[in-house]
């Protein structure tokens, strides 16, 4: 027996002793790749093998795609991109025709491997998570015919529905797939010797389209049993025998997954069971990859990260899915921009959630001068920038990057306030929660106040926020009410709003507001509250209710979705942000002043106590200029220099600035698009 095998035994004894009890975060200390630490530069080849670009057909395919393909694992461009900067080269694996089929191609990824290692770079592979080509794959193992998805009806579910009938979703409660899986995955951490597993197709698909296959049923019914005894299946279902529950059923026409609540404890359940099902089934994978090798890194594409999809019905949450990786893609094609209708569009939501979960995201930042600045100010890396080519905005920031690259490693982002998406509020009560969160996010973003967006799981400390944002998060247990209300009476601020804490985590109604008792009895919000804002001090904290965040134009119809087409400010936006402010003292880690269209993120670097402060000009068409700036910093640090760097200018500028004991302020000369102010 290989040492890898029995690291690998000892790690699956240690950690999945419940492969649903143990579901949590805290269960499972994740290993991660020191070589992320230095940030990363992902480009090269597509992820496409030669096999799947001929198969799909259609427009993309070219009349020299076998030479574009070969071109792709040349040293010639293997070379080129390392003397760019770039440090990850991104190529095919494994598309889902299986092993026997792509064993070609496969090796010449592993000739590919040879060529980036010996140019010092990292090799990122693609690997299949979601999807079998049966038409190859069934031959190879027939017995894979029982590994794929069923819907209700028993037929077979499709990965793209009928644009690529060729595609089946195999079953990710099936052993024999998993097995099928790590067969893959030991390939290419041990032949090809990957450095980077980019897992695809990777979740389930909404309803109609959910399993409904023996072993899911059968793991569903274990699930329950395992969460509840007698008395609790009674609490929850009415009754406690198991042995005829199965997935519920969806009208296919209907849509009657869209509502804007999901009441029935079945489906609530059902719901939790896929996120925990795929959770633990990557985490697997994860624990895997790393008995085979701990620096190889593990990365989903988790599309389309916080655009404003209930991805819970897809099977995926953030709470569950982002401690088990180091990376996480998105493919929102949220282009940064300020749109002619006056939206602030960016994927800043997707890099905050990935910060918080110590994971580096990826998204299409080669897109605009906007994309990339907001990943290097809030990503704090280049991340993926493309394929095999450029544009000369593209090779200006990644020069950039390079020269000034110790500023962004190993960074923590400085904020005063956190703003929570719970799991209960934003699957069982989607539409309400993410309507009024994305909107008072946008408010925090425009109006300069450095925050989080936190998780479940982040609630266990709130120690590092001066203020809390509920923004009508409908659905609270009693344990997390005793967390929020512990943090005000500590000295914490809370903001909340509309119909927040109304109901528990099962969308049961409270008699009142569960956070009502915050506020004296005669000034107490109430459910659907027309009167005014509420503020109070409580005990060492502040409080404020507001009974509204009012949008801007009209809500979508589409219930499942909430995306940036909508992500206006809102009519109270100053209001919102006027609370925020009270709640926290008046007193921030950091005062930038300037218009809604100048966005900014400040982050500490605890090895040398410097602190960089990211400036992004959203208005392209007018550089803002004469920028005021007041820090609040550790009174026993003294500040020896304060510069200004840009990829829009040719030298650095030295700031003039005031050091008082507490209070550092300055002035920013202008920011065109982009620019770090480096205080060291």
């Amino acid at each position: 027996m290989k040492k890898t095998d029995i690291l690998y035994i000892l790690i699956i004894t240690g950690f999945i002793i419940s492969a649903f009890k143990n579901s949590s975060a805290e269960d499972y200390e994740r290993i991660k790749a020191k070589w992320l630490k230095q940030g990363i530069v992902d480009a090269g080849g597509s992820h496409e093998p030669y096999m799947f670009r001929i198969r799909r057909g259609g427009f993309n395919l070219r009349t020299d795609e076998w030479e574009h393909y070969l071109a792709e694992h040349s040293e010639e461009n293997v070379k080129r991109l390392s003397d760019l900067g770039v440090n990850v080269y991104h190529t095919h694996f494994y598309k889902g025709f299986g092993m026997a089929a792509e064993m070609e191609e496969m090796e010449r990824t592993k000739e590919l491997a040879e060529i980036v290692h010996k140019y010092g770079m990292k090799i990122d592979t693609y690997l299949q998570w979601g999807s079998i080509m049966y038409e190859t794959f069934f031959d190879e193992i027939p017995a894979a015919r029982n590994w794929i998805e069923v819907d209700q009806f028993g037929d077979p579910i499709l990965r793209y529905s009928n644009r690529q009938f060729f595609r089946y979703a195999p079953c990710i409660n099936n052993e024999n797939y998993k097995a099928y899986l790590k067969k893959v995955i030991r390939y290419a951490v041990e032949e090809v010797k990957t450095d980077f597993i980019h897992f695809d197709n990777f979740g389930g698909l909404k309803e109609p389209k959910s399993c409904h296959c023996p072993v899911c049923t059968q793991k569903f019914r274990e699930y329950l049993k395992e969460k509840y005894d007698e008395e609790g299946l009674k609490q929850r279902f009415g009754f406690s025998n198991l042995n005829n529950i199965l997935p519920p059923q969806a009208d296919r026409w209907a849509h009657n997954w869209d509502y804007s609540a999901i009441v029935d404890p079945v489906i609530q359940e059902w719901i939790e069971f896929r996120c925990i099902s795929l959770s633990n089934a990557l985490r697997e994978m994860a624990q895997y990859i790393k008995s085979l090798n701990p620096e190889t890194v593990v990365e989903v594409n988790f599309n389309p990260g916080l655009s404003g999809w209930n991805l819970a019905l897809r099977g995926k949450s953030p709470k569950y899915i982002l401690p088990n990786t180091e990376v996480v893609w998105t493919e929102e094609r949220n282009t940064a921009e300020m749109t002619e209708d006056g939206r602030l569009v960016s994927e800043i939501r997707s890099y905050k959630m990935a910060r918080m979960f110590d994971n580096i995201a990826f998204t299409w930042v080669g897109k605009s001068e906007l994309s990339l600045a907001c990943g290097l100010a809030f990503n704090q890396t280049m991340g993926y920038i493309g394929e095999l080519s450029f544009p000369p905005m593209v090779l200006r920031y990644l020069d950039f990057y390079k020269q000034n690259r110790h500023h962004f490693t190993v960074t923590t982002d400085v904020a005063d306030v956190a703003i929570l998406r719970s799991f209960a509020t934003m699957t069982y009560n989607f539409f309400a929660g993410v309507v009024s969160t994305t909107l008072f996010e946008q408010t925090l973003l425009q109006a300069k106040i450095p925050f989080d967006i936190i998780f479940d799981q982040h609630l266990n400390d709130l120690s590092q926020y001066k203020v809390l944002v509920l923004a009508n998060q409908t659905c609270l247990s009693d344990e997390q009410l005793g967390v929020v209300r512990q943090f005000v009476e500590n000295g914490g601020g809370l903001v909340f709003t509309e119909n927040t804490s109304l109901y528990n985590e099962r969308v049961w109604t409270r008699p009142q507001l569960g956070l009502a008792d915050l506020f004296d009895s005669e000034t107490a919000p109430t459910p659907d509250s027309e009167e005014k804002e509420i503020r109070e001090s409580v005990s060492k904290g502040r409080a404020v209710y507001i009974p509204i965040v009012q949008p801007a134009k009209p809500l979508p119809r589409d219930r499942d979705s909430f995306t940036s087409k909508h992500w206006y400010l809102p009519v109270n936006w100053r209001q919102l942000a006027d609370a925020v402010r009270w709640a926290g003292n008046e007193d921030f880690s950091v005062v930038v002043e300037g218009p809604t269209s100048l966005l900014m993120n400040l982050v500490e670097q605890k090895k040398t106590g410097n602190l960089i402060l990211h400036l992004l000009n959203f208005n392209a068409n007018k550089p803002e200029k004469d920028i005021p700036v007041q820090i609040t910093k550790n009174q026993n640090k003294r500040i020896s220099r304060i510069s200004y760097k840009s990829p829009d200018e040719k030298e650095e500028q030295k700031i003039m600035f005031t050091d008082e004991e507490e209070k550092l302020t300055f002035t920013v000369p202008g920011v065109s698009v982009y620019g770090i102010v480096v205080i060291e």
